[in-house]
């Protein structure tokens, strides 16, 4: 990798020099090697570029997950734009409150999506080209947009729109993700920085290595979602994409047909897997390792779990819209601290704190705060929501992240949460 930080996109562009040949990506009939998935990424950056795309512009992507989604998220940052996730099944009012704050430059969306988008695309001000995937109606009312076809943007082979890559540094915004449930937009900002220090916590904290096989049926408009994928192809591993409406028997075969060794998912997922295996007493044996995102794990659940795949470690992993990876707690955890919300994953630090901003004794409750690489650098257009939870730290010139929340934490580093949470609006506690 050329920069000693890498960016994120290097990701790739390192997996495909070293395993061209090797699978990456399968997402409902399409497959891709990582030579395959790179250059279709590289072509696509190349028509953003030729179409006005520059360093720090935005870049919507209003996809189902699938190989259009990851492309163009790849794509977006090649060019050195900043990717924009929208949640595909969003309404053309939510849609034109998106696209008003994070002004785009460019949209990449799919023909069946059009009537959401159309709307709020004629009345985008900053929207100059939509790329789209399938055939749409001629006459979307955005004649004043370049509308282009997928699959001529990933066919750019003009050598004048080269990219002048390598431009943009490990603190420039690479993503805006929009926060969900809040009561207005709410775009978190998340630097290169940010999210290659999040994948490294969790490749290093999960032993994760080009053997293994993702399943990730999280969506890749959410920040979870994008980690999972960023992180597999960090080690050069095959990622499985689920997509639509997912069903346990659909989840189960995937499993089988690509003998995938790691699982993301949240708890009612799990479940419906459980179910649907225990009867049979069917046990997958190829996965190695389970990742519950959202709330916590019973007891019971994680025995269920341990039956299911003997050979997997479960963990069940929480955090905020600012910082998605934050704790982590390992399924023999769960019996022996009941309760417990786990403790702080690699190069991220968890802390209880008083009204002073000084350390609790362990036992001792108080606002859980914390500190790391992957917390947000703030939030997009609204630099006075930053102050309010971004709070100064320990050490001069740094901001840590308020959670909002009331914790304690034990001599081993364990939180435990206690209710009274003065989070804002749309802020969570996975």
């Amino acid at each position: 990798m050329s920069h000693a930080i890498p960016l994120i996109h290097e990701y790739l562009r390192a997996s495909a020099a070293r395993l061209p040949w090797k699978e990456a990506l399968i997402a409902g009939n399409c497959r891709y090697t990582y030579r395959e998935l790179h250059e279709s990424a590289t072509a696509l950056a190349r028509t953003l570029a030729r179409h006005g795309v520059r360093r720090g512009d935005r870049v919507a992507i209003l996809c189902e997950n699938g190989h259009q989604a990851v492309i163009a998220f790849w794509a977006a940052l090649e060019a050195d734009a900043i990717v924009v996730p929208l949640d595909p099944e969003s309404k053309s009012d939510e849609l034109t409150v998106v696209l008003d704050d994070a002004r785009p430059t460019a949209l990449v969306s799919q023909a069946p999506l059009a009537p959401g988008f159309a709307w709020a695309a004629r009345t985008s001000r900053h929207l100059r080209s939509i790329i789209v995937a399938g055939e749409v109606e001629a006459d979307l009312g955005i004649a004043d947009r370049k509308l282009l076809r997928w699959s001529d943007a990933i066919d750019e082979r003009d050598s004048s729109a080269e990219l002048h890559r390598n431009r943009a540094i490990d603190i420039d915004v690479a993503a805006i993700v929009y926060a969900q449930g809040a009561t207005e937009p709410r775009g978190v900002m998340l630097t290169h920085r940010n999210v290659t220090s999040a994948v490294s916590s969790l490749t290093s904290h999960l032993s994760l290595s080009q053997d293994d096989v993702f399943f990730d049926a999280l969506p890749l408009w959410l920040e979870n979602g994008l980690t999972q994928m960023i992180a597999a192809f960090a080690v050069g591993a095959r990622l499985v994409l689920g997509q639509g409406l997912l069903r346990a028997e659909g989840i189960l075969e995937s499993i089988l047909a690509e003998a995938v060794s790691g699982l993301p998912g949240d708890p009612a997922m799990f479940a419906s897997l459980v179910e649907l295996t225990s009867p049979q007493a069917l046990v997958l044996p190829s996965v190695r390792w389970l990742t519950s995102i959202g709330a916590p794990l019973s007891v019971a659940q994680a025995r269920g779990l341990q039956a299911t795949f003997p050979k997997a470690r479960v963990y069940s992993v929480f955090g905020t819209d600012e910082c998605n990876l934050c704790l982590c707690l390992p399924a023999d955890d769960i019996e022996r601290k009941p309760g417990s919300i786990g403790r702080a994953l690699p190069n991220i630090e968890a802390l209880v704190i008083d009204e002073n901003g000084d350390a609790v004794p362990a036992g001792g409750t108080g606002r859980l705060v914390i500190r790391g690489g992957a917390v947000t650098s703030g939030y997009w257009g609204k630099p006075g929501l930053a102050d309010a939870h971004l709070r100064p730290g320990r050490i001069g010139g740094e901001r840590y992240l308020d959670t909002g929340e009331r914790a304690s934490m034990d001599s081993e580093g364990y939180v435990r949460t206690s209710g009274g949470s003065n989070a804002p609006s749309g802020h969570r506690l996975a």
